[in-house]
């Protein structure tokens, strides 16, 4: 089972893997916005979430690899470890500026 983009050869749809993704994400992060929050959290959690969706899903799709990975997945690596600061202080630091909703 998969599709056939034409070569004859039989691929998982990530594209619609990755618009029922993006739906639970939105969903998510639209329950994550109603409460207060820092400012930028829900753009550094979309941005988190995203890299690793396709960090994961490019181990599916038929692409040339250097030392395993394909170079959107070292792309995503490589932003995951810059954004991770910012994510540990999102989650573990207590005295944030937090968002107003008034």
């Amino acid at each position: 089972m998969g599709v056939d983009f034409g070569d004859g050869i039989a691929r998982h749809p990530t594209q619609l893997y990755e618009i029922l993704f993006l739906g639970l994400l939105a969903f998510a992060l639209n329950r994550y916005n109603r409460r207060p929050h820092p400012e930028g959290a829900t753009f550094r959690l979309f941005l988190a979430a995203y890299l690793a969706w396709r960090l994961a899903v490019d181990f599916i799709k038929p692409q040339p690899l250097v030392h395993g990975m394909n170079l959107i997945q070292w792309s995503c690596v490589a932003g995951l470890v810059a954004l991770a600061p910012s994510l540990f202080q999102l989650l573990f630091a207590k005295d944030q500026l937090v968002r107003s909703f008034e």
